[in-house]
């Protein structure tokens, strides 16, 4: 497995954004275009 590369699986979600106390943490363009609505 080459280092640096995470598995997928079919059963796997693709995370977009990330709860934290902070609030909502966008990690892709999708969740920041959603963030801006």
């Amino acid at each position: 497995m080459d280092e640096g590369v995470i598995p997928v699986t079919p059963n796997d979600v693709l995370v977009d954004a990330l709860v934290s106390p902070s609030g909502v943490i966008p990690i892709s363009p999708a969740a920041l275009e959603r963030l801006r609505v």
